[in-house]
């Protein structure tokens, strides 16, 4: 864990720390707005001033830890983490480090960018591997062509018609739409890219 990582850390336990009280805080006030005997009435009033104690002590460590964490964050570091992540295929990761720069610096006008494309990124790569769990329960039925399937399906996708045409062949075959038979057949002609949009469209195009 980087120092940067440990710091954030710290900041995200006083916050959780300081809704905590915050809650506590208010229950006490409700119970004591309720209550008509006297004594218990001073008890609970005499908790929850303590309890306003407390919360002023963790105000400030939060806001002292805050100034730290914004000292010791880089923002060209904090976005080359994020691209180190994001090439390494851990978009959660590289999406939570794009939170963070948001958060530290809201003028930021990439933030938003990265953050709305990492999080299709990151659908894409959850769809990509339901598809793969949902073939290998199938494995037998494509067993000629599923280790050659899975690992196109693993390439990088460039968005090509034939990636697009290959990802709606397979969601076919799974929804039953497509036959085992029909889809290893159509599997080996969108494997040759100049029949990808001939053959794709004249099997598919009547479902």
């Amino acid at each position: 864990m980087s120092e940067r990582q440990r710091r954030q850390e710290e900041v995200n336990d006083l916050l959780k720390r300081w809704e905590k009280i915050r809650e506590e805080i208010s229950q006490l006030q409700q119970e004591r707005d309720s209550e008509t005997r006297s004594d218990e009435r001073r008890r609970l009033q005499s908790k929850i001033e303590e309890r306003q104690v407390e919360l002023q002590k963790v105000e400030t460590q939060l806001q002292l830890k805050e100034e730290e964490l914004r000292k010791s964050t880089n923002k060209p570091d904090l976005i080359f983490e994020a691209g180190q992540r994001e090439r390494k295929g851990a978009f959660t990761e590289a999406l939570r480090v794009w939170q963070e720069i948001r958060q530290l610096y809201p003028n930021e006008p990439q933030s938003e960018q990265e953050i709305r494309r990492l999080t299709e990124k990151q659908q894409s790569a959850e769809r990509l591997t339901e598809l793969i769990r949902r073939l290998t329960q199938r494995l037998r039925e494509i067993k000629p062509i599923y280790p050659q399937v899975v690992r196109k399906l693993k390439e990088p996708s460039d968005g090509s018609i034939e990636n697009a045409a290959l990802v709606a062949v397979v969601e076919q075959f799974l929804d039953d739409r497509l036959s085992a038979e029909d889809f290893i057949e159509t599997w080996k002609e969108l494997e040759v890219p100049s029949t990808v949009s001939h053959k794709y469209v004249s099997r598919s195009g009547g479902k």
